[in-house]
């Protein structure tokens, strides 16, 4: 997926959830800021308070979602 096609929908607040690098990951918007987590590993919530925070602060693998997002799997938007 185009980072910019990314950007936009987690901006407009669609959940996501993809598979990079053999873990499954999801953003989801909650009522108090943007999730992020892995999926198959407890403990890896992380919450930001706006999007952007979100888009710039995100670590996968020492990657972030702009390094990523062209290599992101099976992903879903809700």
């Amino acid at each position: 997926m185009d980072f910019k096609e990314l950007k936009k929908l987690i901006i407009t607040g669609h959940d996501i959830e993809f598979e990079y690098d053999n873990n499954k990951y999801a953003i989801v918007k909650g009522p108090d800021g943007f999730y992020f987590s892995n999926i198959q590993k407890q403990d890896t919530l992380v919450i930001y308070s706006n999007a952007l925070q979100l888009l710039i602060k995100v670590d996968v693998n020492g990657k972030k979602l702009d390094d990523i997002s062209k290599d992101m799997k099976n992903i879903h938007v809700y």
